[in-house]
């Protein structure tokens, strides 16, 4: 008796079709990740990391028939639940008039407001970003109180370093914050013609002091 040879063809590999859908599904689930970062606090990223994570798994197991599907489906869906629940649950503290806020940071200390180049002062923005609202300023020389910076986006990225830095200082009252080109360790001199290479002392941005951003609610 003459037995049949089975073919070393896997029948049951997905089509081209459905593992470029769950690419591309993946790589959506993870860049919402990365966006949703910058709001949640941090139970809230390790949930929505995990929800994620879940669906970039089983997405294609969802999408191509199995054995597996029904149950993939069943946690794609609860992930996709958990996601939501996430969202609205664990979302950072929030500043009712739309200023980001800042998770950890330090205790209270104070420094100055610029007094060496034009613009002298400092502008308090709602969103540690070069384009970020104006909701104040201080005058040159003024004192300013923060508890904590981090990094985004420089607001003089064309400046002499330090001060095309990235970081920027929360205030401690709340209220905004002020970019590290606009602070100094010390009280400053106008320099006139504004080519002066001695622009003051920079505000340390020790690592004790690095806070996580929570943006304002969307």
């Amino acid at each position: 008796m003459t037995i049949p040879q089975q073919s070393s063809t896997n029948t049951h590999e997905p089509p081209h079709w459905a593992l470029a859908v769950a690419a591309v599904l993946t790589g959506i689930a993870a860049g919402l990740v990365a966006y949703f970062q910058l709001y949640l606090t941090q139970v809230g990223n390790v949930v929505m990391a995990a929800c994620g994570a879940v669906v970039g798994l089983l997405v294609l197991y969802v999408l191509y028939p199995s054995k597996s599907r029904g149950v993939a489906s069943v946690l794609v869906v609860l992930a996709l639940a958990a996601g939501s629940a996430d969202w609205y649950y664990l979302r950072g503290a929030r500043s009712p008039d739309g200023v980001a806020t800042i998770v950890g940071g330090c205790q209270p200390f104070t420094v100055f407001a610029q007094n060496r180049y034009d613009p002298v002062g400092a502008a308090i923005r709602a969103v540690p970003l070069p384009g970020g609202q104006k909701v104040g300023g201080f005058s040159p020389n003024e004192l300013v109180t923060v508890d904590g910076w981090t990094e985004t986006q420089p607001a003089y990225p064309r400046n002499r370093a330090p001060w095309n830095s990235d970081i920027w200082f929360h205030l401690a009252d709340g209220k905004g914050w002020v970019s590290f080109a606009g602070l100094r360790q010390a009280p400053t001199a106008k320099d006139d013609n504004n080519h002066s290479l001695e622009g003051g002392p920079p505000v340390p941005a020790t690592e004790s002091c690095r806070g996580v951003l929570r943006m304002p609610a969307l």
